[in-house]
This record gives C-alpha cells, sequence and structure tokens, in this order.
C-alpha cells in the first residue's frame, strides 16, 4: 500500500467517525472470511458497515478528535469497525447475537453520539431492540391505564342504572 492509498484510507475513516452516530471495535482474530463476510451482510442489512484496516491507520484516523483519543487503547489485534448511521440499537443487536454465536468476534467498546461506551451499553443498547420497539412498548404501558378508567367508568353507569 503506497501513501496515498493509506492516506485515502485515513481520510475515509476520517469520515465514517464523523459521518455516522454510532461505531462499535470488535476483535476478530481468528476469524474466516466466510464468517466476516457473513457477519458484513447481516451488519448491511441493518444500515450499517463494517470495516477492517491496519491499527496503525485507525491511530491516524482517530488521532485529530478529542473523543476519539479514548479509542486508541483498543488499537491491537485483528480489528473491524461498525459503524451505524441511524439504528444503533439494531446493530447493536447484532453484534451482541454474533458475538454469543462466535467466541472469536468479541466486542471490545463503542462510540455513539462522540460518547465512548463499554461492553455491558452495548449489550444493553442490543437488549432493548428498535426504537419503533421500544415506542410501541411505551404506548401500550401509556394505554393500559386508560382502558382501565374507560372500562370502571362504564361499569360505575351500569350499576347506576
Amino acid at each position: 500500500m503506497n501513501h496515498h492509498e493509506k492516506q485515502s484510507v485515513i481520510e475515509s475513516l476520517k469520515n465514517d467517525f464523523k459521518n455516522n452516530k454510532g461505531s462499535f471495535l470488535i476483535e476478530i482474530k481468528g476469524m474466516t472470511v466466510a464468517q466476516l463476510q457473513a457477519v458484513r451482510r447481516n451488519i448491511k442489512k441493518q444500515g450499517g458497515t463494517m470495516k477492517v484496516a491496519k491499527n496503525t491507520l485507525l491511530t491516524l484516523a482517530a488521532g485529530e478528535s478529542s473523543h476519539l483519543e479514548q479509542l486508541k487503547p483498543y488499537f491491537k489485534n485483528q480489528i473491524a469497525i461498525i459503524f451505524s448511521q441511524e439504528e444503533s440499537p439494531e446493530i447493536a443487536q447484532t453484534i451482541c447475537k454474533t458475538s454469543e454465536e462466535n467466541e472469536k468476534f468479541k466486542v471490545l467498546v463503542g462510540c455513539l453520539n462522540n460518547e465512548i461506551i463499554q461492553t455491558n451499553k452495548i449489550k444493553f443498547f442490543g437488549s432493548i431492540g428498535s426504537k419503533e420497539l421500544v415506542l410501541s412498548r411505551l404506548a401500550g404501558i401509556l394505554k393500559s391505564p386508560m382502558i382501565k378508567i374507560a372500562w370502571l367508568l362504564q361499569e360505575v353507569s351500569k350499576n347506576k342504572q
């Protein structure tokens, strides 16, 4: 890889860190190409992208951003970065599921909205589901007391007649 190609990769990574709401660092040491391609397809279905780059290029790409400085200690061994533009919980869910199925796929750390998050929070995001699912659960919780009040008022009016 010549200097211009390296510079192009660094710029691409900088843009990905800047233009995506979430990023997740994953250790992929020992995974086969077929396994990585399957993960990449699943991530792409959720609206994310997965990139593999040399650690030195990742360090250079993260170097100018203050919140990405905290990711530098994780740039060792063979890692992949998964970027999410919108629905990070769905991608986190896919990441956690893959991590459970394949012991070589290890979640290291994430970055959501310029905030570093540890593995336990990533697993939490993966467990809550999509935004639509959370909103529908909330609507159900809010609707339940209203239904009970309406039923109670209906019963009271029946008893008065």
